[in-house]
């Protein structure tokens, strides 16, 4: 069993991963990337070229990476 060592601070702050897949994630998600990169946080953040995500994602000036697009209506 690993002990915890409570006499240092966590400090080691891990990435965090936001993926954009639909337009009302880019208004709700572009404050919180916007506080985590404030407190130091590193943030990578991905976009899909659907929905107008891309769009919004350059209207709200965040520093994205386009992974995809929309890949159609489900067979079930």
């Amino acid at each position: 069993m690993v002990k915890a060592d409570r006499q240092r601070p966590f400090t080691d702050k891990g990435k965090i991963w936001i993926d954009l897949d639909n337009s009302p994630h880019v208004p709700f998600f572009a404050p919180i990337v916007e506080e985590l990169g404030k407190h130091g946080y590193p943030v990578v953040v991905t976009a899909r070229d659907c929905f107008q995500v891309r769009e919004l994602a350059d209207l709200f000036h965040l520093n994205y990476r386009l992974v995809g697009h929309h890949s159609g209506k489900g067979k079930i």
